[in-house]
């Protein structure tokens, strides 16, 4: 059974497969069978990832076609000043490899959930921090995951520079505290072979 509905022109592939297969493309094309309603209706299945407590305090927002290249010009804008000059041009090529997809997807923590939690819960306040990460890294892994289900191929970046700048531009709360993005398309590039540690040493059973 797949992970995801199959739609025309994308190969849908089993949940076993999505985990084991996925990797990290960074030069993206358009996939003309990508739209914003197959997206939703990954989304709608991958804001069921867990969190401490449930107290959900992961956010997404979700950016396709003329927004999608519209950060990822805001991006280019940016680091172009922040990081060494001879490292510009081949940055921007990076940046031009996401741009070329079909959308991005935004992650976020809700900074005030997190702060309620911690007035409902003392005796865990230090913790609840830890645990949102934990919970933003599970709707990561499950998107990320969910998007390769549907043969759609994607990345995990983390250009925080623009934070403030997206918050204006789509009106974000300022409670809202940016932790990585997802740029997703067709596959422009072939994945690099994924090394593994031996799973004797990660895995024990007793």
């Amino acid at each position: 059974m797949s992970f995801a509905t199959e739609h025309m022109g994308v190969k849908s592939t089993c949940f076993a497969d999505a985990v084991t297969g996925r990797r990290s493309i960074r030069k993206l094309k358009r996939h003309a069978s990508v739209n914003q309603a197959q997206i939703d209706k990954i989304v709608r299945i991958v804001v069921n990832a867990p969190s401490a407590y449930n107290m959900q305090s992961g956010r997404l927002v979700v950016l396709m076609d003329d927004e999608h290249e519209a950060l990822w010009d805001l991006a280019k804008e940016t680091y172009a000043k922040l990081i060494p000059q001879e490292k510009v041009a081949s940055f921007m090529e990076r940046l031009d490899g996401f741009r070329r997809g079909n959308g991005t997807v935004l992650f976020f923590e809700d900074e005030e959930t997190i702060r309620r939690m911690q007035e409902k819960i003392p005796a865990n306040k230090d913790a609840f921090v830890d645990w949102s990460h934990h919970g933003s890294g599970m709707l990561q892994f499950a998107m990320w995951t969910a998007l390769c289900a549907d043969g759609i191929a994607a990345s995990l970046q983390h250009v925080n520079a623009i934070e403030q700048q997206v918050k204006e531009r789509y009106h974000i709360s300022p409670s809202w505290k940016m932790i990585a993005q997802m740029p997703f398309g067709a596959s422009d590039e072939e994945p690099v072979e994924k090394s593994t540690l031996d799973y004797a040493d990660v895995v024990k059973f007793y």
